[in-house]
């Protein structure tokens, strides 16, 4: 723990260091963050047997439940008529609210509280549960027999969001925000799918109706926006950039490889992706966006080359592209981190600092 403590204290030294540098600050105000930290490591408490114990109960209970849950449905599903399909998922999906907005809201010292570092492991509970509940009432508006398949799909994604969005502003994790990403990726490309033409059944099957780019790039777009403007706002910046990223990427990628005829706008949508990717690394200096920017070149090449088609040359100009873009990412990141790789800095956690 002392090891712990004086690391993350030189990585502070040397991130105001850093920002005195630049005249992003004074040495007088550097010297206040200093010790507002110091005064804020003294005073945090350090977790108690009892909250650990009753923490990884918590966990283990909800995962019992869902994977008993999980294999009654398995097993019964077909043969439950649909009033007790929605009954079951509906009290199970109430239960799981319920429980966590009483975790939630039952923390000493108000609900406000809740998001203070010593109220970190209660946080962390109700927002598993508030997200169970979620997936559950989602599953349950999917049920409803109003709705033709895609308006079901969509139906559900959008009160899972509307649900997870709650949640975050109860209790907010990673957990949530991964589920807020899923079910606003999976709203936007079935909504884009009702809307979009659909290829012309009388043209040649060999190409891919107009819808299949509108979902794609609007899926590719939503993850850059994502990675680029709302992950500073979240728990976990570095994990909503890298999940933004992998978003775009594999929206891109599907588009190169729907067909033969989609293949050069999925190229060219990796390829503008790679450089935005270049971008904003040097402008928000997140490992991500390295990684997001040779992940692309690295497809690029290799659809390229495969368009001569020369697969085992492919591979192999893929394989340098990784090698050398690697190297490069390494080299810039060096350069721009020269007091260590940007995972030295300190993690950010806005969760406590938010409003």
């Amino acid at each position: 723990m002392g090891a712990d403590r004086a690391l993350h204290s030189t990585d502070v030294d040397a991130a105001l260091a850093r920002l005195v540098e630049r005249e992003v600050l004074d040495a007088d105000q550097a010297d206040a963050v200093r010790g507002e930290l110091a005064q804020a490591a003294a005073g945090a408490p350090r977790p108690g047997v009892r909250g650990i114990v009753v923490e990884v109960a918590a966990y283990l209970g909800a995962v019992l439940v869902a994977a008993s849950v999980v294999a009654f449905l398995g097993e019964s599903w077909d043969s439950l008529e649909g009033p007790a399909r929605l009954t079951l998922l509906a009290l199970s999906g109430l239960a799981a609210l319920a429980a966590g907005a009483a975790v939630a809201l039952t923390v000493p010292g108000g609900a406000a509280s809740l998001r203070e570092h010593r109220h970190a492991a209660r946080r962390r509970v109700a927002s598993v549960l508030l997200a169970l509940g979620s997936l559950l009432v989602a599953l349950l508006v999917q049920q409803l027999p109003a709705w033709s398949d895609e308006q079901s799909v969509l139906a559900g994604a959008v009160v899972c969001l509307l649900l997870l969005v709650g949640a975050q502003l109860i209790a907010p994790s990673a957990i949530v925000e991964m589920g807020m990403l899923g079910s606003l990726l999976v709203a936007a490309g079935v909504a884009v799918d009702l809307v979009a033409p659909e290829r012309d059944p009388w043209s040649d099957s060999y190409y891919v109706g107009p819808d299949v780019y509108l979902v794609t790039v609007t899926l590719a777009v939503l993850g850059l926006l994502w990675a680029a403007v709302l992950s500073r706002r979240l728990t976990q910046p570095v994990l909503a950039v890298a999940l933004g990223c992998a978003a775009a990427l594999g929206s891109a990628f599907a588009l190169a490889i729907a067909d033969r005829s989609s293949r050069p706008w999925g190229t060219a949508l990796l390829a503008g992706i790679a450089v935005l990717s270049v971008a904003l690394y040097v402008r928000q200096r997140e490992w991500p966006w390295l990684a997001s920017a040779v992940a692309g070149l690295t497809l690029v090449v290799f659809f390229v080359v495969a368009e001569q088609q020369a697969p085992a040359l492919a591979f192999l100009a893929a394989g340098a592209a990784l090698l050398l873009g690697s190297l490069a990412a390494a080299l810039l990141g060096r350069r721009t981190h020269p007091t260590g790789g940007p995972d030295n800095l300190p993690s950010e956690q806005p969760v406590d600092a938010a409003p």
